[in-house]
């Protein structure tokens, strides 16, 4: 992977990785990296000795953190996690709690950041989130499954829904985004693709 991948790829994984299987899931614990669970898309890693190997590169990230005084985007989330998931705030949200959540661009939050709206509603409505994902700005997207969207503590009853989807440019727009999108799709091994039920709008 490392001599036939370009180097701006890896880098894109392995921050995936370091965000939301080591910090996110793993707690930073070389114990719960071995023994969790792969996402459905993740960095392919079938041996403890290449897990292993990603997690020196890891704590060598975290080492050059620490050198200069920061903390990424990732450790403020988790900060927060640690905060909203408490007695304390379990008490709050039945009052300050929101009935609903409804989050546009999903596409654009990790997993870190989506596991904080399952905390922000009133304990009896914890389960009414609505997720908005842009798949036309998702592309190539090969990180959220539908099925890591889903709170685990949730029933079973999640509903999806599909809209056509109103273009307000040309139908030769249109037209080229339903070709480039045609022409790349091998290339994508989680991707919908938003153009197969589209319609123009045009307003003179």
């Amino acid at each position: 992977f490392i001599e036939d991948t370009p180097i701006e790829y890896q880098i894109e994984v392995l921050q995936r990785e370091f965000s939301e299987i080591i910090k996110g899931q793993s707690e930073s614990q070389i114990e719960k990296y071995l023994t969790i669970e792969r996402p459905t898309y993740s960095l392919k890693l079938d041996r403890d000795e290449d897990r292993r190997f990603i997690f020196n590169i890891f704590q060598s990230y975290q080492k050059t953190l620490y050198k200069l005084g920061q903390f990424d985007s990732d450790d403020i989330v988790i900060t927060a996690l640690g905060q909203v998931n408490s007695p304390i705030w379990n008490r709050r949200r039945m009052n300050e709690g929101y009935d609903a959540c409804i989050i546009d661009e999903t596409h654009l939050f990790n997993m870190n950041e989506i596991s904080l709206f399952h905390y922000v509603n009133k304990p009896n409505k914890k389960n009414t989130i609505i997720y908005a994902i842009d798949r036309s700005q998702a592309v190539g997207d090969t990180y959220h499954a539908d099925e890591d969207l889903i709170n685990p503590d949730a029933k079973r009853d999640e509903k999806i829904s599909s809209y056509s989807t109103i273009f307000r440019s040309s139908p030769e727009i249109s037209a080229l985004a339903f070709s480039v999108l045609s022409s790349g799709a091998s290339m994508f091994n989680n991707f919908q693709n938003p153009l197969a039920v589209s319609y123009t709008h045009l307003t003179l």
